[in-house]
């Protein structure tokens, strides 16, 4: 079965993300920050995931980072990553997150 993680702090943006895959046949993981995406992660193994950018305990741009070395390291088939975000300041200061292994950024 194909998977997604979403990983979003605000309950509600996850909540939103989940409704629009709900009638497919995707399974649906969720984290709340970047320390438990990485963790999810490496448990499901999702073909996409779409995560914020700020978040507490282990920020976006870290997990991505996490997840890119957790692939190498493993020999595994990179994912999808989708970077969302709202905040048109982290845009600039995040100019940098294709380099980091994000395949796509959607604000």
């Amino acid at each position: 079965q194909h998977s997604i993680l979403l990983v979003d702090d605000i309950f509600s943006n996850v909540e939103l993300l989940k409704s629009n895959f709900e009638r497919t046949n995707i399974n649906i993981i969720t984290a709340q920050n970047g320390k438990e995406g990485f963790q999810n992660y490496i448990e499901y193994e999702p073909e996409i995931v779409v995560t914020d950018l700020a978040m507490p305990i282990v920020s976006g741009q870290e997990m991505i980072s996490q997840v890119r070395n957790w692939e190498r390291t493993n020999f595994k088939r990179p994912c999808r990553i989708i970077v969302l975000t709202g905040e048109s300041r982290e845009i600039q200061q995040h100019n940098c997150i294709y380099e980091l292994g994000a395949n796509e950024f959607l604000m």
